[in-house]
């Protein structure tokens, strides 16, 4: 078996999948591929996207939800998905809602940087500085999105709140 770990997100430890890495295996630097198994009941991330960074899922072996700005879009063998950078969304996630384990490639593009946004629970990550090994960044950075408005506003670019 290819070496792999158990991953849990840094935003919501439920969310828990088993990841290999096997554009790290074969020394790929600009890209990165996973092979994702979810077990059942268990999903992938929080739902976010990508301000500088494309993703993309294919799906392996057996059936769930992409979880799409919402919208539970049923997956199964041979599905691929697409997410190009945005900084609207769409917002994306996977869930198993089988009883057997749902096996996927995943991957996108490594950058120095990118801002990965989660509308859900209104948070910003600034991940920058290049490939650690984990994610493929040194070091992330968390932030409120209600405090980035905040900071928008005392530099003079006006008000953004509702």
């Amino acid at each position: 078996m290819l070496p792999g770990s158990k991953r849990s997100h840094p935003l919501n430890e439920a969310a828990s999948r088993y990841t290999i890495p096997l554009g790290d295996l074969v020394g790929l630097k600009h890209s990165g591929v996973h092979l994702v198994t979810l077990k059942s009941g268990d999903t992938s991330s929080v739902d976010h996207f990508h301000h500088h960074t494309e993703e993309w899922i294919y799906i392996l072996d057996g059936q769930g939800v992409a979880c799409i700005d919402g919208n539970d879009i049923p997956v199964e063998k041979g599905t691929f998905l697409g997410f190009v950078r945005s900084t609207r969304g769409p917002s994306h996630n996977m869930k198993n809602t089988s009883a057997s384990d749902l096996l996927y490639l995943c991957g996108g593009e490594r950058r120095d940087f990118d801002v990965c946004v989660y509308p859900k629970i209104n948070k910003i990550m600034v991940n920058e500085g290049g490939d650690d090994g984990f994610d493929g960044f040194r070091r992330k950075t968390f932030v409120n999105t209600e405090h980035m408005l905040i900071l928008h506003e005392e530099a003079g670019y006006g008000s953004k709140r509702k």
